[in-house]
């Protein structure tokens, strides 16, 4: 274990020698850290968390992947989250995770997301920055959600929801846009103006310039679809 300055680590915590901790990072009681994980600076990770186990794959027999968690990321009291079977397991900058949440190998969760308790992600899931997910949402394995989207408590998502989206439901669809979570965010009239007209219109429409909208479309474009890929 290569511990920085600042850190607090609960006795009863066990943490393996691959595992690298931030400055002011606290680790609670119980919790489990092994294999290959590399955890920034100012984050907290509450009590009885496992993180870095085993990718949950029928016979797995790779040693442990690798795990990484941003700066001032907050992980709640009894999460799990798997170490990766192909490259990595990544929780982003300001990620906010509740408690009895899920995460499966190979995950990656975008900046600035919230996790709320008892979501289940599975293997492969992409969430993009910003996004929402509600109480107990639960995500099919390479589903992807995109930046800045809200899913409604209790949701079961088995296919990709686009960036700006306002869905609930089993199974998940989308319904509107998340226009209490732009308007949050500080997004323009102007920008949620764009926005809705994309939705109205389900088709491409051209954006001058690299905006912040466009920014998070291509994110999607990048990162959708990746079942049929695969």
């Amino acid at each position: 274990m290569n511990l920085q300055k600042k850190s607090i680590i609960a006795k009863s915590a066990i943490i393996g020698d691959k595992v690298l901790l931030g400055r002011k990072t606290e680790i609670g009681d119980y919790t489990v850290l092994k294999g290959s994980i590399n955890i920034g600076q100012s984050c907290f990770i509450g009590s009885n968390c496992v993180i870095g186990g085993d990718p949950k794959i029928k016979n797995h027999s790779r040693e442990l992947g690798k795990i990484i968690i941003g700066n001032f990321s907050y992980i709640a009291e009894n999460v799990c989250i798997d170490s990766s079977h192909e490259k990595s397991t990544v929780i982003g900058d300001n990620v906010y995770i509740m408690p009895h949440t899920y995460i499966g190998h190979d995950a990656k969760l975008s900046g600035n997301t919230i996790i709320t308790a008892g979501c289940k992600l599975g293997g492969h899931v992409r969430i993009g920055e910003s996004a929402n997910l509600g109480l107990g949402v639960l995500i099919h394995q390479y589903c992807t959600i995109g930046p800045y989207s809200m899913i409604g408590m209790g949701s079961v998502v088995t296919k990709d929801i686009p960036p700006f989206s306002l869905a609930m439901g089993v199974p998940c669809r989308v319904t509107g846009i998340n226009k209490i979570g732009l308007l949050r965010a500080k997004f323009t009239e102007e920008e949620i103006e764009l926005i809705i007209k994309l939705f109205e219109e389900k088709a491409d429409i051209k954006i001058k310039g690299r905006t912040r909208v466009s920014r998070n479309f291509e994110w999607y474009k990048n990162n959708y679809n990746r079942r049929k890929k695969k």
